[in-house]
């Protein structure tokens, strides 16, 4: 006689098999109802894309955090990653991080995305404001589509209420 244990342990793997290939045929359904009307099928790309350009946001957010901080004790904005002390790497699988100008006054660094599903972005830091009073005002902008190309520089601004991202790229904040 075969124990409870062995009985349950049939049925969980039989009902997980069952559930599989519910899921299947649900993805089959689906797929085939949006050909069978000429729309395209679903991509399912799209949220490995949404979580690749997860990642390009946070990196860049915490970039430009380190600029900040970089900034408040420089008075001048970090010309290289390693500079900021972040502990953070200018590649990963799927963005290619840089510091791609620094001066006294503004920073503009950028994360290109390595997919071509995925949007890349620019964050762009400004100081404004007398020299030992300064205050640093940023803008993070993400292409309006996906695209390999980082957005252009946004223009330098002499307020914070001037910020604005270049032409083919909103403000994520």
């Amino acid at each position: 006689m075969k124990s409870r244990y062995f009985l349950i342990r049939s049925a969980i793997a039989n009902l997980t098999k069952l559930s599989v290939l519910f899921l299947f045929s649900l993805v089959v359904a689906a797929c085939s109802a949006n050909t069978s009307n000429n729309s395209p099928a679903p991509d399912i790309t799209a949220p490995a894309d949404r979580a690749l350009e997860a990642e390009g946001k946070t990196m860049l957010g915490a970039l430009r955090r380190g600029q900040q901080a970089y900034f408040l004790e420089h008075q001048e904005f970090s010309e290289t990653i390693e500079d900021l002390g972040l502990g953070i790497g200018a590649d990963t699988q799927g963005y290619a991080y840089k510091i791609a100008q620094a001066s006294d006054t503004e920073a503009h660094m950028t994360a290109t995305a390595k997919n071509t599903g995925a949007k890349s972005y620019t964050a762009s830091l400004f100081a404004i404001g007398e020299a030992d009073l300064a205050t640093t005002v940023s803008i993070i902008c993400e292409t309006d589509a996906p695209s390999a190309t980082p957005p252009d520089f946004p223009p330098t601004p002499n307020t914070k209420a001037d910020l604005a991202c270049a032409p083919n790229s909103s403000p994520i904040e």
